[in-house]
Formats: C-alpha cells, structure tokens, sequence
C-alpha cells in the first residue's frame, strides 16, 4: 500500500504534515521527526544556529534544501527496512531515491516550492517530490 507524505507550512513556521491513511507507523514516525527538524531550522534558534555556525549550510527557502530534505526522508525510511531485515526491494529503490535527489540538490540554486512530498513506493511519481 502506497503512503504519501507531504510537510508544508515551514516557511511561514506553520508546519503541518499530511499522510494518506494506513501509513506505516515507522514511517510517519521518520516523517514527524524531520518535520521537527525542519521547523528547528525554520525557528529563531535556528536560524541564528544556521547563520553564525552554519558556514556552507543550503539556504532555508531554496529547492536545493527541500531536495535535500526530500533524500533524506527516502535514506531514513530505507534505513529502518533495511535494519530490520524488512521490504529490501523497497529500501533498494529508496536508496536510488535518494540518490537521485542529491543529484538534483547539487545541480540547482532555484527558490523551493514550500512543501517536501515523498511516497512510500518510491516508484510512483507524485506531484511535487521531484
């Protein structure tokens, strides 16, 4: 069964994340951590963290740190398949995932759309996660 996640809102620190029903609680848990982590960035605190000890840091807003945001999301779900034995094929084609969007990262300088969208079957192509 295919989960869709979608974090949104960070940019106006009004952070929401959405999932289809019947996510795997694993992966939602992966999904609310790096939205914590997200809205951290977004914060003060944060932002202050990033300015005066974040040397070489992707700029908050940008595509590229959405990308970024995006591959790790894909790394961490494969993480714990592949750590509990589990959907290996899946963990595979998160891992070439996640590649991908690096590759995408390192190659753009574009502003960000405001949302971070993966899937649980890294396959399907949805709106918004390339």
């Amino acid at each position: 069964m295919m989960a869709v996640f979608r974090i949104s809102g960070y940019l106006s620190m009004s952070l929401n994340l959405e999932h289809t029903p019947g996510a795997d609680p694993r992966d939602l848990e992966v999904h609310e951590q790096r939205a914590r982590d997200i809205r951290f960035d977004h914060s003060v605190p944060g932002k202050l963290k990033r300015r005066f000890a974040g040397r070489g840091l992707t700029p908050l807003g940008s595509e590229r740190y959405e990308l970024e945001q995006a591959a790790q999301l894909y790394g961490e779900m494969a993480a714990w398949r592949e750590a509990a034995g589990e959907e290996a094929q899946q963990a595979q084609e998160f891992r070439q995932r996640q590649a991908h969007l690096e590759r995408m990262a390192a190659q753009t300088d574009e502003a960000g759309a405001g949302h971070i969208t993966t899937a649980t079957d890294a396959l399907e192509e949805v709106e918004g996660s390339d």
